[in-house]
């Protein structure tokens, strides 16, 4: 805005100039003229109209007049080069007389009066020269300050904006940089810093994602081997008499339920962050997935049926996780074996956790991998309703699917679909 206003204000004694210019140069009014000497000399020639052109005329009082009849016709002069043409003269501000013989108007006395033209001239001059000067002025500020307002002000004010951009985090937008003002080194500067901050800040996510990723998904994959722990302890301390290996079951229960509390606490502190979990996959056989199923299986209750001869993409780790996530659950909800099987289907291997349980409820069944849904039946039972939901999210991460329903003859099935490599 303080820029603006300094052109205007240029602008403005651009104008006042201009206009004291054409002040000073405006016409000079006609000096006042010698009446009487003009009738004089109006008289003499009406007198001695029929002579003039024999005698001719002689100036009076130093006024040159020329002497023309009513055709235009020069009848006599005082000197030569005078304005003879009636119009011109009566244009030019001269005096004009008529001269009158018997009373008609045979002719002109046309006085020259060049003093207003002289004057109106040697007024212009300085004028001008003056409204130059004005002009030159004005136009070589203009100049200064548009040098100004671009080698200096234009990337100050961009330096300012970057570093606004910077304090608010953007580090994306690099800085124009232009050796040619006078903050090109600076500019330069200012951009390899921003380099090196997106650079910084992107290293600290990866390395921030990748903690609470590991956080994660060790807090989710402890709970099921404690959760096993807890339940071989309960089982045990029925089938014992003795007070002393009762009392010990009951404190290695209790501490399982603790860390069992504890490791929720850590999981949901890094729930959010499970959106973010990678998955890497790779070529595996049906063999190592019946492996890996077979390996997830704390309890001990599957029954896993031979697998075809072919090979999946898969995320070994992520696999495991699903397994003992599905097996886990039908452990705590069913308590049933489970019967694992496998089936190519839809250009991929469909592999089947059937248990005799209750099921679940028609109208949960498509609420079963939603975060933090657990069914109405089982708040008694421990846990946080993210076992199906993270199965979900790692078989869509491999490109596969999960599938929830209740089997026609009684029981849970979840079908996990892998894509053939």
């Amino acid at each position: 805005m303080r820029l603006r206003g300094l052109v205007a204000g240029l602008l403005v004694v651009l104008v006042a100039g201009w206009y004291l210019t054409l002040w000073l140069a405006r016409p000079a009014p006609a000096p006042a003229r010698d009446t009487v000497a003009l009738n004089e000399v109006t008289a003499a020639v009406t007198t001695g109209w029929a002579s003039l052109p024999r005698t001719g005329v002689q100036p009076v009082d130093g006024i040159d007049y020329a002497v023309v009849d009513t055709q235009q016709q020069v009848v006599a002069t005082t000197r030569p080069g005078l304005t003879t043409d009636l119009w011109q003269a009566r244009g030019a501000g001269q005096s004009v007389t008529d001269v009158v013989v018997g009373g008609q108007v045979v002719g002109y006395v046309l006085f020259d009066d060049a003093t207003p033209r002289q004057t109106t001239a040697q007024r212009w001059r300085p004028a001008l020269a003056a409204g130059g000067v004005v002009t030159l002025a004005v136009g070589l500020t203009l100049v200064g300050v548009a040098v100004v307002e671009r080698r200096v002000l234009r990337p100050f004010r961009q330096m300012q904006g970057f570093a606004r951009q910077v304090a608010a985090g953007q580090l994306d937008a690099p800085l124009p940089m232009d050796r040619g003002n006078a903050f090109g080194a600076f500019t330069e500067s200012f951009d390899l810093m921003r380099d090196e901050l997106a650079r910084a800040r992107r290293a600290e996510a990866k390395a921030r994602t990748a903690n609470q990723e590991l956080v994660a998904s060790l807090a989710h994959d402890i709970k099921t081997p404690v959760s096993s722990i807890e339940a071989v302890a309960e089982v045990t301390a029925l089938h014992t008499g003795e007070p002393r290996t009762k009392d010990a079951l009951a404190s290695i229960q209790a501490k399982a339920e603790q860390i069992d509390s504890l490791v929720t606490d850590l999981f949901t502190a890094t729930l959010d962050d499970l959106e973010s979990l990678t998955v890497t996959v790779t070529d595996l056989t049906a063999g190592e997935v019946a492996t890996i199923v077979r390996a997830a299986d704390f309890a001990g209750a599957a029954v896993i049926g031979p697998a075809p001869a072919c090979v999946v993409r898969a995320d070994r780790v992520r696999l495991t996780q699903v397994a003992a996530n599905i097996l886990a659950n039908a452990a705590k909800y069913a308590n049933t074996p489970v019967e694992v099987t496998f089936a190519l289907e839809d250009d991929g291997v469909a592999i089947r956790f059937a248990d005799d349980g209750p099921g679940a409820a028609p109208d949960e069944l498509p609420r079963l991998t939603e975060k933090f849904f657990r069914g109405a039946g089982h708040a008694a039972q421990p846990g946080a309703g993210l076992g199906l939901y993270l199965a979900d999210k790692l078989l869509t991460g491999m490109g596969g699917s999960l599938r929830l329903s209740n089997r026609d003859t009684g029981g849970f099935l979840a079908r996990c679909w892998l894509p053939l490599a």
